[in-house]
């Protein structure tokens, strides 16, 4: 499955983008209203610091070795945390999930499994819960911007993956299954809560209300109640509003215990309705393959065949919402200009990013490969839209330094305030990837979601060949 934290590190860098970025050390007069903006920057600088100064005096950089190194690396944060700030209150100083996060996103090589699970285990989702416990007693106005957008779908969907003991299993499970009441508590408060934490706030119910589905199928396997989980993981499939990439890896999860129970029949079927209902970005028809075979490792193979053939959902479709591209911008890549009225009647591919999201940056190596596939198509076009210019800041000089120092190698357009791409599309989180028919048309998931990801355009491409 696709990491849902990936997008939620965008949104976080541009929630930063708009709060303003804290130095490391710097003395800081927290307010409970942004201490998730602050604590999400203080540990990313925190963190650069740390790594930079290793590299610097060793030449090469060091993933956690131990239990005990990423116990003294965090004594070091929540010590350097609370040094920086001139409140006293025990809440302003403890650290939430977003800042544990930053840690586990490090780079630990082959190491990520166990460091992952340790952090989230240890810290993040003790944090989590702390946080959602301290909301839930007596719910005020400032306490509003602590369920956003931390607190939202990601920490359970990740948590699914990591057996935990029953009890912190079923105090996450009830957490959520208090969310959405909680929520709406806090959205009651929308006029003595800053716009952007509603925004924020609504998004976030919208997410857990998609979910519902999600967290009860993932309980019942838990708990170990097949017929359950198989009956809302069937109809979830079929209901539009259910986001199938998050359903998929139940799946695999189901067809297990259901072999372990020698339930085959039951097995297949749950298949069978996945195939039929997801994309190849959703799940992979590899893993659906290998899924069949080990069901029934003399017919898989062709019961597989069979339920492809009987057609599967498209990877994305038209939405009810059209779009005509227009106007001259700077390709930063080459320094021309580049006139979006030259798209005209072909499939357009605009990936938005920004110069301070590591997910962004991460994902350049990728979208080279991309375009070496499928960039010679004479009706798509590929543009990424820097939505730093969309501000004013950085400059065109400083942004085609940028690109070229990361080698991007396809057309990047350098947005522009005044006739802003980033804000035609309300792009809020980074990166923001958007598919234009060639009538204009904005493309979305089978399911109504428009959020997608790199593989799902790779489907729909691959698809349309």
């Amino acid at each position: 499955m696709n990491n849902p934290w990936f997008r939620f590190a965008c949104l976080c860098v541009l929630f930063l983008t708009a709060m303003g970025e804290p130095a490391h050390g710097q003395s800081i007069d927290v307010t409970l209203d942004n201490r998730f903006f602050l604590q999400y920057s203080f540990a990313y600088h925190f963190i650069e610091a740390r790594d930079s100064l290793y590299f610097a005096q060793h030449g090469s950089w060091k993933p956690f070795e131990s239990t005990d190194s990423i116990e003294s690396f965090m004594s070091d944060l929540q010590r350097a945390w609370k040094r920086s700030q001139k409140k006293t209150d025990a809440e302003y100083l403890r650290l939430e999930s977003t800042a544990y996060f930053n840690v586990a996103q490090r780079k630990h090589s082959h190491d990520w499994d166990w460091i992952n699970e340790y952090i989230w285990r240890k810290y993040m989702i003790p944090s989590f819960l702390q946080d959602f416990d301290f909301c839930s007693d007596n719910p005020a106005p400032e306490k509003a911007s602590i369920l956003t957008p931390s607190n939202a779908g990601n920490i359970f969907a990740l948590a699914r993956c990591l057996h935990l003991p029953p009890e912190d299993w079923h105090r996450l499970y009830s957490a959520y299954s208090r969310m959405p009441h909680l929520l709406d508590t806090y959205l009651d408060f929308r006029t003595k809560v800053d716009s952007l934490h509603i925004q924020y706030l609504i998004s976030t119910k919208n997410l857990i209300d998609g979910l519902q589905t999600f967290y009860s199928v993932s309980n019942a396997l838990y708990i170990g109640s097949l017929d359950s989980a198989f009956a809302m993981l069937a109809t979830g499939f079929c209901e539009p509003h259910n986001p199938r990439l998050y359903l998929s890896p139940l799946v695999r999860e189901l067809v297990l215990q259901y072999l372990q129970a020698k339930e085959t029949e039951r097995a297949l079927t749950i298949l069978d309705i996945a195939t039929h209902w997801t994309t190849t970005s959703d799940l992979s028809r590899d893993s659906l393959r290998a899924w069949y075979c080990s069901v029934d490792p003399v017919k898989g193979n062709s019961l597989f065949e069979k339920a492809s053939s009987e057609g599967a959902l498209p990877a994305l479709v038209p939405g009810n919402k059209r779009i005509k591209l227009f106007g001259r911008y700077t390709d930063l890549v080459t320094g021309k200009p580049f006139d979006f009225s030259t798209t005209k009647g072909k499939t357009v591919f605009l990936d938005f990013w920004i110069t301070s999201c590591g997910p962004c940056i991460e994902e350049i190596p990728r979208l080279n490969k991309f375009v070496k596939l499928f960039g010679k198509r004479k009706n798509f076009v590929f543009v990424a839209v820097a939505s730093d210019g969309s501000s004013c800041s950085p400059n065109k000089s400083s942004m085609r330094q940028f690109v070229k120092k990361k080698g991007m190698k396809y057309t990047v357009v350098f947005d522009k305030p005044d006739s802003s791409l980033t804000k035609l599309f309300d792009v809020d989180a980074y990166p923001t990837k958007v598919v234009i028919s060639p009538s204009g048309e904005i493309m979305q998931r089978p399911d109504g979601n428009t959020w997608i990801d790199l593989s799902t355009v790779e489907a729909y491409l691959t698809q349309k060949q």
